[in-house]
């Protein structure tokens, strides 16, 4: 009978929750630093030492924008030490972390529909607090006016699509990055460096 498996904590006891055949759930109460499993008119298996631990906390994300074809995301924080199993969550999407450190996991996130997407690190059954991750298209340039401009520089207007008007917006040159004027949705313009 599963109802008569309990976790005992010390003085504390609270029904155990049959997981599967090697694993059962307790709810900890209590500050006890070790724990039994008691079946009814079984008996109880020997006391295992328990470890607390604060949950993990997601401090940032970065980025915190990443385009539908996903992308490396790096989660800081803290909470993360001595923790196995850790995983990333974007929406109800979970993908292995490639990287997990004390104070960083990192996962590369799946291609993903455009929107906003809670996102966590678990590991194993602790997952974290949750964070923002936002899914974007990648903007597409159809047209660049005017094509040529004189050796001093000048203002060209890049049109095209997927320009959220609430991202920042900037236009490269080479290596020169230059923050853009936005006009619409579709266009924004720039000052082209000399």
């Amino acid at each position: 009978r599963a109802d008569a498996l309990v976790c005992v904590f010390g003085d504390h006891i609270t029904a155990a929750r049959h997981v599967s055949s090697s694993m059962v759930r307790c709810p900890v109460q209590g500050v006890s630093t070790s724990i039994k499993l008691c079946y009814e008119g079984l008996g109880c298996s020997n006391s295992l030492e328990l470890r607390r631990a604060d949950a993990p906390v997601i401090e940032r994300a970065e980025p915190s924008v990443i385009p539908v074809g996903g992308g490396l995301v790096k989660f800081h924080g803290s909470g993360f030490e001595e923790l196995g199993g850790a995983s990333c969550h974007f929406g109800d999407v979970v993908v292995a972390a490639s990287r997990h450190d004390h104070d960083l996991v990192a996962c590369e996130a799946p291609p993903l529909a455009p929107g906003a997407y809670p996102s966590s690190v678990a590991f194993d059954d602790v997952s974290s607090s949750s964070t923002t991750i936002r899914v974007v298209s990648k903007p597409a340039v159809a047209r660049v006016t005017p094509a040529i401009v004189g050796l001093s520089g000048g203002r060209v207007t890049v049109q095209g699509g997927a320009f959220p008007a609430d991202l920042e917006a900037l236009c490269a040159f080479d290596g020169t990055v230059v923050p853009a004027r936005r006009l619409s949705t579709t266009s924004v313009s720039c000052a082209a460096p000399p």
